[in-house]
């Protein structure tokens, strides 16, 4: 007697087809899991390379942003107090003004006088205050931030310093060089 081995094509043809679709959706599943096309060499090798590279890029791209806005933020609160110190000397005219005029009595110009001095006394409390991420650019014993501007580490970088009293330079330089000043304000 013959000996006879029969197969079930069909069987055979759907257990290929399941495990393309096994494999099909592991891919997806990686993908989906790390939220990236290319989640590892096994994807493509070359352009799992660029892709580091690029998210690295990145990563450093994120990091000089984010410099960039505590420097934003630092002079921002700077300028915000010079503002309020500029409205308090305003005021401060104002009743030195008005307490030159002759026909005032005594009781007068010491209201007047007290209100000045209350005035001085809110322009340090503005100064005082005017502090971000620990740098205070209107007091004059501190005053400096220095931002990057690029992912290049000899590139520029932004300087803010405190020159004088309410004025703030803004001056690139490169590693260790000045390179000229770019914008004063006052």
């Amino acid at each position: 007697m013959g000996f006879s081995v029969n197969t079930n094509v069909g069987a055979m043809a759907a257990l290929q087809s399941l495990n393309q679709t096994n494999k099909s959706l592991a891919t997806t599943q990686s993908r989906i899991n790390t939220g990236m096309n290319v989640a590892s060499t096994k994807d493509d090798s070359a352009a799992f390379a660029v892709a580091q590279t690029l998210r690295g890029d990145l990563g450093g791209l994120k990091s000089v942003g984010s410099s960039l806005s505590r420097a934003k933020s630092t002079v921002d609160v700077a300028v915000a107090g010079a503002e309020q110190i500029s409205d308090l000397v305003n005021q401060m005219k104002a009743k030195a003004i008005e307490a030159s005029d002759a026909g005032l009595d005594s009781a007068s110009r010491t209201s007047l006088a007290a209100d000045f001095d209350g005035l001085k006394e809110q322009i340090e409390t503005v100064i005082d205050s005017s502090e971000f991420n620990g740098t205070n650019l209107l007091k004059a014993s501190s005053g400096t931030v220095s931002a990057l501007q690029s992912t290049d580490m000899a590139a520029d970088t932004l300087d803010v310093a405190r020159r004088a009293w309410c004025r703030l330079v803004v001056r690139l330089s490169r590693r260790g060089a000045a390179r000229g000043t770019s914008a004063a304000a006052r």
